[in-house]
């Protein structure tokens, strides 16, 4: 079915309702193209409040800005053949309730490929309520399109986990901040994606041949991004720092696996100034891999079996990307080398 699917989609994420309703307002004003809106809304989510606050403040949908609307992968798809089918629409526009896991529309994990081509993914973000939102130990529990298990997520990982997948970053709000607190957020947000185009809201009209220019690389994942971002932030010393604004970014790399007990107690009393945390730590002796993601105070560690091979080239066992305000390296530094195993062991992945 997707090679048969040939109209441009657009993907509208975001966590405040108003923020992609101005969005999708200005994208019909500045463009003659024939649109139609669809909103994506997953009817399995369960939202959880943190007990001990603070809340994520959810905005009430003052109007409606969508054509129609799908609940469901299967009726999503229906909906997307029948309107090419019409040939009247330039263009689709498909929008995600804040609460719905984005994983439903971009990957389908059975078949390792997209379920449809996305054209343009842009990601909205409130100027205003974003550290707020980032920062939230609300939760969202979701359900995926093939599975039965439920996922818990928090306010903050959906944020991140959105914007970090996007080509482009629509900042509405951007008017009630001061000059450095919108320069601080902009820089942050480089930082989380580097590869996404950033859009105020009052400048949109000048962005938008930057949005028609943007391809979506079909290798944009969570593993391509991060290699990414460890060669554009790679220091020129061991701990130099790569910042402005007060935002900066330290890369922390090991050939000695680190223990995976003593990791956890590191995320559990993190240094000050931490907010992104990306890593990956190979360990030889259990032939386990550890994937770490740390969005605010929620930590996410994901292992998997991963076979080495003696007397190869070496990686590093050991590799940490950290974004935040005002790090101190030799610090976190310092508590990671405590966590390593006393050993030294160079291996590589078997082929």
């Amino acid at each position: 079915m997707t090679n048969t699917f040939t109209l441009p989609i657009t993907l509208v994420t975001g966590m405040t309702e108003q923020g992609k309703t101005a969005l999708i307002k200005q994208m019909h004003r500045h463009s003659f193209k024939t649109k139609k809106v669809i909103l994506f809304r997953d009817p399995h989510s369960t939202y959880r409040y943190d007990a001990e606050g603070p809340h994520f403040q959810k905005t009430p949908v003052t109007e409606v800005f969508h054509d129609m609307e799908a609940t469901s992968y299967d009726e999503l798809m229906t909906l997307l053949y029948h309107i090419q089918s019409q040939k009247d629409v330039d263009e689709i526009i498909v929008t995600k309730a804040y609460d719905s896991n984005v994983d439903l529309l971009l990957y389908d994990t059975q078949k390792g490929a997209p379920f449809f081509q996305i054209t343009h993914h842009i990601h909205v973000i409130d100027a205003v309520s974003f550290w707020f939102q980032y920062s939230s130990k609300d939760t969202i529990q979701t359900k995926s399109i093939l599975h039965a298990e439920a996922v818990d997520h928090t306010i903050g990982e959906l944020l991140v986990h959105q914007l970090e997948l996007a080509d482009s970053l629509y900042i509405s709000n951007e008017k009630r901040l001061n000059e450095e607190r919108l320069s601080e957020l902009i820089w942050f947000l480089k930082k989380l994606n580097p590869l996404a185009n950033i859009i105020p809201h009052h400048d949109f009209n000048n962005h938008t041949a930057f949005i028609s220019d943007t391809v979506w690389p079909e290798e944009r994942t969570t593993d391509y991004l991060y290699h990414l971002q460890m060669q554009a932030f790679k220091p020129k010393s061991p701990l130099a720092l790569v910042g402005d604004y007060g935002i900066e970014t330290f890369i922390y790399q090991s050939n000695s696996p680190a223990s995976l007990s003593q990791l956890k107690a590191f995320f559990s009393h993190l240094p000050d100034g931490i907010l992104r945390t990306k890593g990956v730590c190979h360990n030889p002796f259990d032939r386990e891999s550890h994937t770490i993601s740390q969005v605010g105070a929620s930590v996410e560690i994901m292992s998997e079996e991963c076979p080495y091979a003696k007397h190869s080239t070496p990686d590093y066992l050991t590799e940490f990307l950290f974004i935040g305000q005002h790090l101190n390296p030799q610090s976190i530094r310092e508590k990671l080398d405590t966590c390593l195993l006393d050993v030294s062991y160079p291996l590589i992945k078997e082929h």
